[in-house]
Formats: C-alpha cells, structure tokens, sequence
C-alpha cells in the first residue's frame, strides 16, 4: 500500500510539473485530469490533510480547493496533500501574440522580445467520411459563351411526311425556254368550214404584153354605105 502511495505522488508530481511547464511556456491549455488519468474535483470541502469528505472517490484522484489552490490526492482512506501555495514566484514570460504562419507552423512571440516557431503541426490526412445527403439545388448560374459548332451528326431516319401545307403564291414567270425538237406529224384531221371572203388586195402593176394570137376567121361582109 505505502509503495503505491509513493509511486501515486511521484506520477501526481510528474503530472504536475508537465502542467505548470506546458502552461509556463506554451501557454497552451492542459487539463489535470489529462495529466493524470484520474478524476479531479474541485471545491471548498477539502481545507487540510486528513479530510474524509467528499467520498466515493477512487486512489489517486484529485482535489483542488478553489480558495486556497491546494491540491489534495485520495490515499483510499482520507484525502492528503498534494501540494500547497509556496511564495510567488518571480514574473513568467508572457506570450505576446501568435502568428499562423500557413505552412502548419506556428511562431509564439513572447513579451521580451523573443519568439519561437513550432514545427510543422499538420497531422495526416483522415480518411474520407461517408458521403452525406444531396443538398437542394441551388439557382441557375449565368449562360456561358456559346462554344464552337460541333461535328456534325449522322443523319436520322426519315420522320414520316407531314400534311401537305397551303398552297404558296404563283412566283414570277420565268424565262423562255429553248424551242425543242419538232415532233412527229399528227395525223390530219377534218376539213374546216370555208372562211368569210377576205378583202380585195390592191390592183397589182400591168404584166407584159403577151404575144400575138392566131388571126381569126372572116367575119360577114358589113352593109354597102350612102353614094358620095
């Protein structure tokens, strides 16, 4: 029992020198139950060594008395002293600010003046999560530039014909064509009526004279004409 006592408060007292030394130069916030895997409670209850109360508490854990800052461990029978308040000690350095510097370090600047860069803090990466529910689609963005005309495509298949539309106006003749061959001749068909007379063309100029005609017979002897 005694030799787990003595290693208790050497562990108890390891745990707390690394938590006044974590806190005295790194500023950074530790737990004493971090430290010493144990429970600590907190209070006013516990003022000297040798206290029975509060109980239910297992060896090892600890007591802070919050008025004094006594410290007290639990033996299993009573609660003893951890630690108690010595004098003041002389003025910490204080940290002045801390800078990210982006690449996983961190520079500490302490109010004298000096500074101090941690190394590279960035643990690996985990593994990825599951993923989770599809979120609501959100509004639709802005058209983009129309890109450049594709390949076309292969042609589809014939759609079945549409109803005939309206009939569109008659466009503008045409230029006459080049006359074709002549035909064969038809066969002649029946004689028409007889035409109205047409007008009498303009007398034609004289003709040449014919040749002469053969000498007609001796007409009758005339009757004897009056004496002289």
């Amino acid at each position: 029992m005694l030799n787990t006592i003595l290693t208790m408060k050497k562990s108890l007292s390891i745990a707390l020198f690394l938590f006044v030394t974590a806190i005295g130069f790194s500023q950074t916030t530790v737990t004493l139950q971090d430290q010493c895997n144990c429970e600590v409670l907190s209070g006013t209850d516990v003022t000297t060594p040798g206290a029975t109360t509060p109980t239910g508490a297992e060896v090892g854990d600890i007591y802070v008395n919050t008025n004094t800052g006594n410290i007290f461990y639990w033996d299993g029978d009573s609660w003893e002293a951890s630690s108690v308040n010595g004098v003041d000690g002389a003025d910490g350095n204080g940290i002045n600010g801390t800078v990210n510097n982006g690449d996983g370090t961190y520079t500490f600047n302490y109010t004298d003046g000096s500074s101090f860069t941690t190394s590279n803090l960035t643990g690996p990466a985990g593994a990825d999560g599951a993923q989770g529910p599809q979120g609501l689609p959100g509004a639709d963005g802005a058209d983009g530039a129309q890109g450049p005309q594709g390949l076309p495509g292969a042609d589809g298949a014939q759609g079945p014909q549409g109803l005939p539309g309206a009939d569109g106006a008659d466009g503008a003749q045409g230029p006459q064509g080049l006359p074709g061959a002549d035909g064969a001749d038809g066969a002649q068909g029946p004689q028409g009526l007889p035409g109205a007379d047409g007008a009498d063309g303009a007398q034609g100029p004289q003709g040449l004279p014919g040749a002469d005609g053969a000498d007609g017979a001796q007409g009758p002897a005339g009757p004897q004409g009056l004496p002289g």
